[in-house]
């Protein structure tokens, strides 16, 4: 209904940092979760292509998937210590760790019930990069507020992607600079 409380569809969309340009979205009903509509994004997905993702969208499942399309994955996860199944293999020498993606007992009931296949196999353990880094924003009253972003990748050689050019990438203007190519 026009002017109430919720909204009447929703859309998530992969848009290109540099010039704001869309390159594909989903777009569902109101009941439809973000979740759900990101999924149907994968296909657009290629090899090479950097994609950023925001809290709330990291499952193991998906990011297993995401991957598997050559795509490469900068994810924020949430920081509580279930929410992202880590077990750190290795911290590097930018302060950033290789992790080993491990899917609890949890995960996978809750994934079985999510697509009603109870005896899907538990998904296979994967490494990762976790890169952790404080933003500090100011709030409306002008409050400072320091906040600790954690961004799980597939960008594992810390050489050639340095934690620090993450987490700028992820932080403020979405543009990765590989060492290599400078």
């Amino acid at each position: 209904m026009p002017g109430g409380r919720n909204p009447l569809l929703r859309l998530v969309a992969l848009v290109r940092t540099a010039t704001h340009r869309w390159a594909a979205a989903a777009i569902g009903g109101y009941h439809d979760g973000e979740n759900a509509l990101a999924d149907q994004l994968e296909p657009v997905l290629t090899a090479g292509m950097l994609n950023l993702a925001d809290r709330g969208f990291f499952s193991m499942d998906r990011f297993l998937r995401f991957s598997a399309t050559g795509a490469l994955l900068c994810w924020r996860v949430k920081n509580g210590v279930t929410s992202v199944p880590v077990k750190t293999l290795k911290t590097l020498p930018d302060g950033s760790e290789l992790v080993m993606l491990h899917e609890s007992d949890g995960m996978r009931a809750r994934r079985r019930r999510e697509h009603g296949d109870r005896t899907a196999a538990r998904l296979p353990d994967t490494i990762a990069r976790l890169v952790q880094f404080k933003i500090v924003t100011r709030t409306r009253s002008g409050r400072v507020k320091t906040s600790v972003i954690r961004l799980l990748t597939t960008l594992l050689d810390h050489e050639e992607f340095p934690a620090a050019e993450i987490a700028v990438l992820y932080a403020e203007d979405g543009r990765l600079k590989s060492r290599s190519s400078t």
